[in-house]
């Protein structure tokens, strides 16, 4: 997607990694044990999708008061379309999630980092 225009124009295209947010593409899940998550990584400056991400970590845990916070693994993403990227994590417990994911953008020298907070129903 920025190619030609990334090498011509350079990291000041794109800006800031602040200037990203990833977002889910629905705010409930079902409870289950290989549930996917999709998410969108966006250049909010633009408006536009970043399709060419490279999605190199990822976090998902559950906050339950009084307790430490119960983590699940996720699968590196994988792409799903323009600017999606598909997880695949077991949701066994319903709840507030939050997923921490950290990518690499390309034209950005910093890593580009972000939560994405969604519920889990039963």
């Amino acid at each position: 997607m920025f190619g030609l225009a990334s090498l011509l124009l350079g990291p000041s295209l794109w800006g800031a990694p602040a200037d990203y947010r990833f977002e889910t593409t629905q705010p409930q899940f079902r409870m289950g044990g290989s549930v996917p998550i999709v998410v969108s990584l966006t250049h909010v400056p633009s408006g536009k999708l970043v399709s060419d991400a490279i999605i190199f970590q990822t976090r998902l845990e559950m906050t339950v008061r009084g307790m430490d916070p119960m983590r699940a693994k996720a699968t590196m993403p994988k792409p799903a379309g323009p600017g999606l990227y598909t997880l695949q994590a077991p949701l066994t417990m319903a709840g507030a999630w939050t997923l921490h994911l950290s990518a690499k953008v390309q034209g950005e020298k910093d890593t580009v980092v972000g939560t994405v907070t969604f519920t889990v129903i039963e």
